[in-house]
């Protein structure tokens, strides 16, 4: 009898035992489930921050942001920079890249690096051409020089080769303008000086994200109207 009652209080025992370690691994089962969610969450949230910080998504991002205020327009003028930021603080153009944050926020000093070199050529396309220039097919740019003064650093000098070409197989360009013009940090803009013959400016700007291409316009020098339109690539970008 008392053997009986050993043997059933033995086995009452192992069943507890059995018991409690199968609670146990079921514990810690649902603990390595939670933990392999966690580490999944936190994969995908650093996957997220990767794919934000993604050049090519930032740029993108930068660009739509660029077209639509132009779109709305900004309650600054057009010889002033938006600081960008919720106030809408605008400072003059020829304070951008002084070397001074004059904005709140600092945004006049985040990029003062030229966006091109020299030896840069940008090929163009023709939008319209209403300036009586010939039969131009297309028009490039390339970078001969670029100079920062350092007691002058919101403009930078340039020289720049007007490179057109019209009706013609003898050559790549027909012809190569060789021209003055200045980059605003400001404003991202490429202004080539009239030409002394046809008193025709030609600007490029840019959209401050997208270095790589830019919109140009032929300007006339007397009136300041817009006689031609043309859109630029970086080659080889």
């Amino acid at each position: 009898m008392k053997l009986f009652v050993l043997s059933l209080l033995l086995g009452t025992l192992a069943v507890g035992l059995l018991a409690d370690e199968t609670a146990h691994q079921t514990e810690i089962r649902k603990v390595e489930e939670r933990l392999d969610r966690l580490a999944h969450r936190a994969l995908t949230i650093e996957d997220n921050l990767d794919a934000r910080r993604d050049p090519a998504r930032l740029r993108k991002a930068g660009s739509v942001k660029y077209h639509i205020q132009r779109l709305e327009g900004t309650k600054c003028r057009a010889d002033q920079f938006q600081c960008d930021g919720n106030d809408n603080q605008c400072v003059n153009n020829l304070l951008v890249c002084d070397g001074h944050k004059d904005c709140r926020n600092g945004a006049d000093e985040n990029d003062c690096k030229l966006p091109f070199k020299v030896g840069d050529v940008f090929d163009g396309s023709v939008v319209y051409d209403n300036c009586n220039m010939g039969a131009l097919t297309s028009i490039g740019f390339a970078v001969r020089s670029a100079e920062t003064t350092a007691f002058f650093t919101p403009i930078a000098k340039l020289k720049i080769d007007i490179l057109l070409t019209k009706d013609s197989d003898t050559s790549d360009y027909d012809s190569v303008l060789f021209s003055k013009a200045f980059y605003e940090f400001a404003t991202h803009r490429i202004v080539v000086a009239p030409t002394s013959s046809n008193r025709l400016g030609l600007v490029c700007r840019f959209d401050g994200s997208d270095y790589d291409h830019c919109i140009g316009y032929t300007v006339q020098e007397s009136t300041l109207e817009r006689c031609a339109k043309y859109t630029f690539t970086r080659k080889d970008a």
